[in-house]
């Protein structure tokens, strides 16, 4: 969401085909939040919460066990998934969407779009 309001044409393609509409957890939001807030202020911050919180999933308790599993399994690998995006592949994988990401940790895992 940061790429694509800093106008990653690569991002805002990705989002805007994005099939099946789009999904975030309430931790990205935070995490958007927070990026917005500290680069242009909380005008701004507020508005990219507005546009992105329409998209809002539930975590489920299910999502926490298998993301947490996930990440430590990444561990044991010396790959480190935060919690966010841990629990975001698993709700991703619950609704049947990929997963929008940039960072290499997640590779080779299934249901994953690349965006660099």
């Amino acid at each position: 969401m940061v790429e694509f309001l800093a106008g990653n044409e690569k991002h805002r393609k990705a989002i805007s085909g994005a099939r099946g509409g789009l999904a975030t957890s309430i931790m990205h939001l935070a995490e958007l939040y927070f990026i917005v807030l500290r680069e242009f202020g909380v005008g701004a911050a507020n508005d990219s919460l507005t546009a992105f919180g329409q998209y809002e999933n539930a975590i489920k308790a299910d999502d926490v066990k298998k993301g947490m599993a996930l990440r430590l399994e990444s561990r044991r690998k010396r790959v480190d998934l935060s919690y966010a995006d841990a629990i975001g592949y698993t709700i991703s994988s619950r609704l049947g969407a990929k997963f929008l990401t940039g960072d290499r940790a997640f590779n080779d895992l299934p249901n994953v779009e690349m965006v660099r």
